[in-house]
């Protein structure tokens, strides 16, 4: 089972740094490189977007295989994974 996990765990954060990996990206791109017409908000809106829906099955793939992590794994799965995802969802839904 501890494999299983150590599998989801990597999986999650695979999906987790491609999730702020968008956030940067898209974030940045709305900051530097907008034309004068484009909306500002909705590029925003589009990279927070982006970085929830991959926060999202990065998160439920660490819940599911945090009981069997080590204490250093969970504490970055929390840190890195779900505490983000939690302010996401309610702080800007």
């Amino acid at each position: 089972m501890k494999k299983i996990a150590f599998c989801l765990f990597r999986a999650a954060l695979a999906l987790g740094v491609l999730g702020w990996l968008a956030l940067l990206i898209f974030g940045a791109d709305c900051l530097f490189f907008q034309a004068p017409d484009d909306d500002e908000v909705r590029c925003f809106a589009v990279a927070l977007v982006l970085q929830k829906l991959a926060l999202l099955p990065a998160t439920i793939l660490s819940l599911a295989s945090f009981v069997w992590l080590t204490s250093r794994q969970q504490n970055l799965s929390i840190f890195l994974l779900i505490i983000p995802y939690l302010i996401l969802e309610f702080k800007f839904s």
